[in-house]
């Protein structure tokens, strides 16, 4: 094989990269046959970051086709950011398909040794092969050897996929063919005894357990049945059968010609589907390259000089304070506790135990103030709010409570109670606290939204001539309807917004603020459609989770969860996106039969525009005992479960991540990640994700880099 560098025949010759519209590099040679040479297309835009690689391998019935089939499709991808590569190789009678294949592996290896060069990520490679391409990209695929040959592995190859083919199994295909060596037609063409077709057959190569790269698997719409059934369908269940990340497409309306005629444009159907299966692979890939391993703190029962703390099921909560976190439980005794963590020295103290007359936890949150309630600027101020939630109680008037601690002062939290007192017997607590910064006075503000609905939204701040406390209004900003709590809030694109499960609200600033209604969920028709879907007893009983700023196509927008599923909306109009099921998600990646999913905390992982990644605590009722998620004798969880999702610019992918959370030093197990947070240790390398469950077990493991 012919070891030439990349920059043998630039095109663009005297042209840097960063100086070219597009750098061409034509016909450069990886062996000595005329036919064995590639193109590769680099995006004009030069960042610091590598690039995934397409490699587009034609079609032509083994015997025709040419690399400028792919002209046309590269700007597209060039525009998304990727590199890409077309080449040729030799035909049939010339070779026969294992010739082919080891052209094609021998032209990805000189590629990867370019890699670093041209700024290829080769944890980023993709082969699209069509029709015949198709059959040679998935030999390569399922047979490692043909790799191996060429230098290289399963590992080089993040994905396949597989333009309308019907030669996934050979022998099948061929069935009643005898063997010829002298003009045989198809069966010279894959070789001339049973074990060489076998060699180019991807159904017979896949192995279970093996690292094969993900598959998308496409087929026209004019793909005989036949084909379906003995060859497409088969190679799939081989596919799921082995444990290998693989996905079908039925491109409707597309013939086997057309099909790749309308690949690489921009409203191509199998092109989006494409783009989706590749950013999900990539984010799938990076996420398993992190160091991954979760471990547990030691349990909050311990190293503490309290007596030993049983642990009740009511949800614990996390925020970040200090240089480690807050932690709120509720134990079995009746009571809620507040303690604190120490991640530099991996060990929990004690904090403050609340009477069984209200019960902290209800919210929890961390606000730093920097301007008082006029705008102007004082030294940075932090507290910490810690909601509560009183049960009713005849002939018992109650108002919403909250209390603020300060560095200052860990030992004596100031107790404040919002509005009036309530007089009917109901439920009193706080469901959420927020901040933000008032663009038309410039004042920092921290808001608190109570239960029930007519209680309202809260807003404080600091008065010029003390910092130390939140002075919070008399009256509250808004009112919700009878029944309908705030549950979530969130500051996007320069704007407050509040969330329940009927509307979403944006606050108008100024120093007489109003709110007013951006979406109303309850008769948006996807919602509706989510809600009839959501069956009882949980129709009607719905919160919204998780209310976040993030981005969605690019542009910021909200995100939250509602009748298990995960939304978006738009700021400027409210119009809602339904991005996933979360039941469907939850079977598709972890085998579990959820009968309701919720979203409880979110936490950013990556902010940047191009690929946004948001990570947020998962809560499943399952509906099938014999599902993947393990339980202790008496029925509790010991799982939990993460949503990772990561925005691009075009596309939206999820996934969803399991948390072995029992361990020896676990107080008890736990199915839902209540609290969440990432944590930035002073003068460390490296940041880490903090996840907390329900019963106040914590785990953690490092950001990768």
């Amino acid at each position: 094989m012919l070891r030439s560098t990349l920059a043998l025949t630039c095109a663009v010759s005297s042209l840097t990269l960063a100086q070219a519209e597009e750098v061409r590099l034509k016909n450069q040679p990886y062996g000595e046959d005329v036919r064995q040479q590639f193109d590769l297309y680099l995006p004009d835009e030069v960042s610091g970051e590598k690039r995934p690689l397409i490699v587009f391998v034609h079609g032509g019935s083994w015997q025709s086709g040419d690399k400028r089939q792919a002209w046309t499709k590269r700007r597209l991808f060039l525009d998304r950011g990727f590199a890409v590569a077309s080449l040729n190789y030799r035909f049939w009678p010339d070779v026969t398909a294992q010739g082919m294949v080891e052209d094609i592996a021998a032209a990805l290896s000189q590629l990867i040794d370019g890699a670093d060069q041209f700024g290829i990520d080769e944890d980023r490679i993709v082969m699209i092969g069509h029709s015949a391409g198709a059959h040679l990209v998935s030999v390569l695929g399922t047979n490692e050897r043909y790799l191996e040959a060429a230098g290289l592995s399963f590992d080089d190859l993040a994905a396949i996929v597989s333009l309308d083919t019907g030669r996934y199994d050979i022998e099948t295909s061929l069935e009643g063919v005898s063997f010829s060596p002298f003009g045989g037609g198809d069966s010279a063409l894959f070789g001339n005894s049973l074990d060489e077709w076998r060699d180019v057959s991807p159904l017979r190569r896949v192995v279970d357990g093996e690292n094969h790269p993900a598959f998308l698997v496409v087929a026209a719409a004019d793909r005989p049945e036949s084909d379906l059934r003995t060859q497409v369908r088969p190679f799939l269940s081989r596919l799921f059968g082995a444990g290998v990340q693989s996905d079908f497409y039925r491109a409707e309306r597309r013939s086997h010609v057309g099909l790749f005629q309308r690949f690489g444009r921009e409203n191509d159907p199998t092109t989006k589907t494409a783009i989706a299966f590749m950013e999900d692979v990539f984010a799938r890939r990076q996420a398993s390259k992190r160091e991954d391993t979760w471990s547990l703190a030691p349990s909050v029962m311990k190293g503490t000089s309290a007596a030993p703390r049983p642990l009740g099921t009511a949800d614990s909560l996390l925020a970040p304070w200090q240089e480690g976190f807050a932690v709120t439980r509720s134990g079995e005794d009746g009571l809620t506790r507040l303690d604190f963590y120490d991640p530099a020295q991996n060990q929990w103290t004690d904090g403050l135990i609340f009477s069984d007359d209200d019960r902290p936890g209800s919210a929890l949150f961390t606000a730093t103030v920097e301007t008082d309630r006029r705008g102007a600027p004082i030294a940075a101020t932090p507290f910490l709010l810690i909601g509560t939630s009183q049960e009713s109680r005849p002939l018992a008037s109650r108002a919403p409570r909250l209390y603020t601690l300060t560095p200052s002062d860990m030992t004596a939290p100031e107790a404040i109670e919002l509005g009036t007192p309530i007089k009917r017997p109901i439920d009193v607590s706080i469901t959420a606290f927020g901040q933000h910064r008032d663009s038309v006075t410039g004042a920092d503000l921290v808001f608190a939204a109570a239960s029930p609905a007519s209680a309202g939204i809260y807003a404080a701040g600091v008065a010029p001539q003390d910092h130390r406390r939140l002075v919070w209004s008399d009256q509250p900003e808004f009112t919700g309807r009878p029944l309908e709590d705030i549950t979530g809030f969130a500051t996007c694109g320069g704007h407050f917004f509040a969330g329940s499960a009927n509307a979403l609200y944006r606050r108008i600033d100024g120093p007489r603020p109003q709110w007013t209604v951006l979406s109303n969920l309850r008769v948006d028709p996807a919602v509706r459609q989510l809600a009839r879907r959501a069956g009882f007893p949980w129709r009607g009983m719905e919160t919204l989770g998780a209310l976040h700023c993030g981005t969605a196509k690019g542009q910021p927008a909200l995100v939250f969860g509602l009748h298990n599923a995960v939304l978006s909306a738009d700021l400027e109009r409210g119009r809602v996106t339904v991005e996933t099921d979360l039941r469907d998600l939850a079977l598709t990646d972890q085998g579990l039969a959820v009968l309701h999913a919720s979203l409880e905390r979110a936490a950013t992982l990556n902010q940047q525009t191009e690929q946004e990644e948001v990570v947020f605590g998962l809560s499943f009722t399952l509906g099938d005992a014999a599902s993947t998620m393990s339980a202790d004798p008496d029925g509790s969880p010991s799982t939990g479960y993460l949503l990772s999702r990561h925005a691009h610019p075009t596309e939206t992918v999820f996934s969803i991540e399991a948390i072995d959370l029992k361990g020896k030093d676990a107080a008890t197990p736990f199915g839902a990640v209540t609290g969440l947070a990432v944590h930035h240790q002073p003068r460390a390398a490296q940041a880490a994700i903090f996840a907390l469950g329900r019963n106040a077990a914590l785990a953690h493991r490092p950001l990768g880099r």
